[in-house]
């Protein structure tokens, strides 16, 4: 499934009339368009068939609700309706209950709550059926206790990036066919668009350093490589994706107004002794382990936290100082503790829809649930719980998930890819994180150390 945000607009009634092709000029669309539903009250905007054997419609119902929410933000954004499609492959077919069921977890995914105006329509004027979605992003923002606190603006920064990644996890919630977000093969000619997609969500992050972007960087599979002046200082930066057909691409073309030495070192702080070694330099020279950059990765993110009952300020102070500390709440529930982002590769990439597929699919599972029982056991005695991380959290601290790469997993090398995170778990710092995870719930809430989570998987 793929996501594209067409636009945003100050005013709905566009959006919502091209939608449901209410102008005299669309009319002839209306019979390949159908309204499957939305966060409003006034319903389908359609009505009876005319004598010219064209259906009626009229939005002007659905307008004036945008219109009254969008009259109780008194901020300074402008672009208050947005209007975005969700477009499956031809082979895909959903019921209007179901397509309401998809439009509703992307909306809860970009950070729609239910204070939010949406509306939809199915068009089946195309072999790929598809649907549009008119939001308007005034929704009620609630205060680190889950109170209401003002009307603001919905966040529609790296809404491109966090859409695709929606699409993903609703492949597997729907069990649709995979498809792969533009940029994501990595035979793709323009490796460029790849390396900027990355670049563009890593920089949406609170780094502060330069070595923290090239670390991030790495992670993620991107090489990076500083270009030398006769003099010896750094007059440029390289990029490389770590798979067998990628190839070093400087900076300027990737990106210039991010990527290059000068542009990266105006927003994120350079120190030569730092960061310098960091990026291959210097007598003592410790560039990151570089990740493969694989595509056909399947993403688990599990949570290893504790509840809390409050925000306390030691707390705040603790997540702050540390990025690979969270603070999240989920559902008006507060939570503390870490983020392990585990990204499994296949020893041989499966063909999406056939068996080799399916089995695919349960040896993550399976995977996914050895990793949560070992989190559980190795720290039994603790407060803190493993978890999946929920998508629609929000996450008031940190920025950081430690990541785990298992390579080439199959069947029977399952027992000894674990191991790897084994170790990961009983590293000094990972240890260390933990113990302040729970010494600090347990003194700022009066909590005794207890199983207070039940791991579920989605």
């Amino acid at each position: 499934m793929i996501n594209k945000k067409c636009h945003s607009a100050p005013r709905c009634e566009t959006i919502v009339r091209y939608i449901f092709a209410a102008t005299l000029k669309d009319a002839e669309k209306r019979k390949d368009i159908e309204y499957i539903g939305g966060n409003i009250t006034c319903g389908s905007p359609f009505g009876s068939i005319n004598s010219q054997g064209i259906r009626n419609v009229d939005t002007r119902s659905i307008e004036a609700e945008f219109n009254a929410k969008m009259s109780l933000y008194t901020g300074t954004g402008t672009q208050l309706v947005s209007h975005h499609v969700l477009s499956l492959p031809h082979q895909d077919k959903l019921s209007d209950l179901e397509l309401k069921r998809v439009v509703k977890s992307f909306l809860e995914q970009m950070g729609a709550n239910s204070s939010s105006t949406w509306v939809a329509a199915r068009h089946d004027d195309t072999e790929h059926l598809h649907v549009h979605i008119a939001l308007c992003r005034v929704q009620m923002e609630y205060d680190q206790y889950g109170y209401e606190k003002q009307y603001g603006l919905l966040p529609d920064k790296n809404d491109y990036e966090r859409g695709m990644e929606a699409c993903r996890r609703l492949e597997k919630e729907f069990n649709l066919t995979p498809t792969a977000s533009p940029g994501q093969d990595v035979n793709h000619k323009n490796q460029a668009s790849i390396i900027r997609a990355i670049s563009k969500k890593i920089l949406s992050q609170p780094l502060e350093t330069v070595s923290e972007f090239v670390q991030q960087m790495a992670n993620e599979g991107v090489e990076m490589r500083p270009e030398l002046a006769k003099n010896g200082k750094i007059r440029g930066l390289s990029y490389r994706l770590n798979s067998e057909d990628g190839r070093w691409i400087s900076g300027s073309t990737v990106m210039s107004t991010k990527l290059t030495f000068g542009a990266l070192t105006k927003n994120l702080n350079y120190l030569p002794s730092r960061d310098d070694p960091t990026l291959g330099l210097g007598p003592s020279p410790t560039p990151p382990i570089c990740a493969p950059f694989q595509r056909a990765a399947r993403i688990k993110k599990v949570g290893l936290v504790t509840p809390i009952a409050r925000m306390s300020e030691s707390i705040r102070i603790l997540a702050q100082q540390n990025p690979y500390i969270f603070i999240m709440r989920q559902k008006r529930h507060l939570y503390l503790g870490l983020r392990f982002d585990c990204k499994i590769y296949p020893l041989i990439p499966p063909k999406a829809g056939d068996q080799q597929f399916l089995n695919w699919e349960r040896l993550v599972m399976q995977m996914t649930r050895a990793i949560m029982n070992m989190m559980k056991n190795s720290f039994k005695s603790t407060s803190l719980e493993p978890m999946p991380w929920p998508a629609d959290c929000e996450i008031i601290s940190g920025n950081a998930g430690t990541a785990v790469i298992f390579d080439k997993l199959s069947e029977s090398n399952l027992d000894s890819k674990l191991s790897g995170i084994e170790d990961k778990l009983n590293s000094k710092e990972i240890r260390e994180m933990t113990s302040k995870v729970a010494l600090h719930s347990r003194r700022d809430n009066s909590r005794q150390p207890s199983a207070g989570l039940t791991p579920t998987l989605n």
